[in-house]
């Protein structure tokens, strides 16, 4: 844990319509070293494209969050006899350090039946989301 803060959260939604709640997970990486911004921004995408029955929704497409840029697409998945959708968000965050740079990524996943509610979630991320690097 850097600073007392885990690398990662979640947040699950109270009242599904079914057995499974809707959930978005906040992950934190740290790289060290050169990184190449745009490379790591055409690459976020590759672990939803590689995932046995994924089907983009929306392609990924530029954004910023933050007020840093990132990467956006949502897709559907089947797993466990079930249809989910997905939603991410892929955030680079140069440090002031050049040789530092933060990832955040921002997976919600939810049954079809609860699309809405995370469609709704999501666009509060996109629209309330405040970043300030230390």
């Amino acid at each position: 844990m850097a600073g007392g803060v885990p690398p990662y959260a979640a947040k699950g939604y109270d009242s599904p319509t079914g057995s499974e709640r809707p959930v978005i997970q906040l992950r934190l990486a740290k790289l060290t070293g050169n990184a190449d911004f745009q490379q790591l921004l055409d690459l976020a995408p590759a672990d939803a494209q590689n995932a046995p029955g994924f089907t983009f929704v929306t392609q990924p497409g530029a954004i910023t969050l933050g007020g840093f840029d990132g990467v956006a697409f949502s897709g559907t998945l089947p797993q466990d006899g079930q249809n989910f959708v997905t939603a991410s968000r892929f955030i680079v965050i140069p440090d002031a350090d050049p040789s530092t740079t933060y990832i955040v990524r921002l997976n919600g996943t939810a049954p079809e039946s609860d699309q809405g509610v995370l469609t709704d979630a999501m666009g509060i991320v996109d629209t309330g989301t405040t970043i300030e690097p230390s």
